[in-house]
């Protein structure tokens, strides 16, 4: 289990790169209209969504990872070649998707033009790729490597947005076009440093199927992972995605604002949910990720605690006096998402120790949330703001009571 001090060094790393992304979205917001950031947003949120899977994968890979290597380690170089070739196949299938969708895309979102989706949709094929890399790592307890790859990605979106925005203006495709050259910086750097570590190992490697292992995640984990990750994914994308549709051009690049920092609160302790996953997995001292979890819980909460008592001071100083009409919307989203984030920590916890029960909770929550948005509650931003944090808080009392429950039963169990 990691240290104390091992563990801030952790969240450092991580956050440098939390704070990459939000420097990105500031030189976003400074260059361009209000209009034209929200759309960027709106866009950058709807692959996100697409993208909810990924987390389950990168939480296949490690599951998979840590059993194989107890067993043998070298059947480890083994393992990533075969889940390379799964996640070529898968990229292609989203490609192919994606662009048979562009037609309802460009409908949806309003668009004149085309370039944007197509970078959007070559953007969601190839970063299935980074969860087979990231979640390897994870498996491996590489856990700075992973860090530093999460942290990568931030940092080479920023200097990209740089080198488009020399003429001080960042179109939307440009933005989207940052991403995309992160991913294959990402990609590469984490392959190499895999590369080298099985070097020695891949001397000794075997020829094993790994299609039953896998089939076998599949059918245990694969659903319930995926509906987690589905959700949360909402909870942090659907709004944006609603705003572009229901409201105005003006209102989509404040409230975008407001989501975009109010959410530093939801990644904040990141790093401390991959670990949370990984540890609970080997089933590690209940104590040391109760630790953890107070650790999640203050880093936060305390960001959530800075928007509520100063969200102008906070939009004055990242996006400029153009957006300050986005406070009274941060002080609320920023809630929210530390609502969320202590949530998605402790159902974290429950994937790791195989325990899906939770699940009912959460989707009744995000179903409630979601359908008042799309009946009612979409005139203002304020009322997307407001419903999707009574969402968040109900789906932290929910996180909050199961936990209690399980922990409750663990100690009956070991006093008998």
């Amino acid at each position: 289990m990691l240290s104390l001090k091992k563990t801030f060094f952790l969240i450092f790393v991580a956050n440098s790169g939390n704070l990459a992304s939000y420097l990105f979205q500031v030189l976003s917001a400074r260059t361009m209209s209000p209009s034209d950031y929200g759309l960027f947003n709106a866009l950058n949120s709807l692959v996100v969504v697409m993208s909810a899977p990924l987390p389950v994968g990168n939480m296949l890979v490690t599951k998979l990872t840590i059993k194989i290597s107890s067993v043998e380690s070298s059947l480890v170089a083994s393992l990533r070649d075969f889940l390379l070739k799964r996640g070529v196949i898968l990229a292609i299938f989203i490609w192919i998707v994606g662009f048979l969708s562009l037609p309802f895309l460009k409908k949806y979102f309003h668009l004149s033009e085309k370039i944007p989706l197509c970078i959007l949709i070559t953007h969601a094929g190839l970063i299935v790729l980074i969860p087979i890399f990231i979640g390897m790592l994870q498996g491996l307890r590489f856990y700075l490597m992973q860090a530093l790859g999460i942290a990568l990605f931030s940092w080479g979106r920023l200097a990209s947005g740089g080198i488009f925005a020399y003429d001080g203006y960042l179109s939307v495709s440009e933005a989207l076009l940052c991403s995309l050259i992160s991913i294959v910086f990402v990609s590469s750097l984490a392959g190499l440093f895999l590369k080298y570590k099985f070097s020695s190992l891949l001397r000794n490697s075997q020829k094993i199927n790994f299609i039953p292992f896998f089939r076998k995640e599949l059918k245990s984990s694969l659903p319930y992972l995926a509906l987690n990750y589905l959700i949360i994914a909402l909870f942090l994308n659907a709004d944006m995605i609603f705003a572009r549709h229901y409201l105005s051009s003006q209102e989509v690049g404040l409230y975008a604002v407001a989501a975009i920092i109010g959410r530093i609160a939801f990644y904040l302790p990141g790093i401390l949910v991959a670990v949370v996953f990984a540890e609970s997995v080997r089933q590690t001292r209940e104590k040391d990720l109760f630790k953890l979890g107070i650790l999640a819980g203050l880093a936060s909460f305390a960001f959530g605690g800075i928007c509520w008592f100063a969200p102008d001071f906070l939009i004055r100083l990242l996006m400029g006096v153009k957006y300050i009409g986005a406070a009274s919307y941060l002080k609320v989203i920023a809630l929210g998402m530390s609502f969320l984030s202590l949530a998605n920590f402790v159902f974290s916890y429950f994937l790791g120790r195989g325990k899906y029960n939770y699940l009912y909770g959460l989707f009744f929550s995000a179903l409630l949330t979601f359908g008042a948005i799309l009946i009612r509650f979409h005139y203002s931003p304020m009322e997307i703001a407001l419903t999707l944090t009574v969402g968040t808080f109900t789906t932290f009392l929910w996180a909050i009571f199961i936990y209690w429950r399980f922990y409750k039963k663990i100690n009956n169990s070991l006093h008998y």
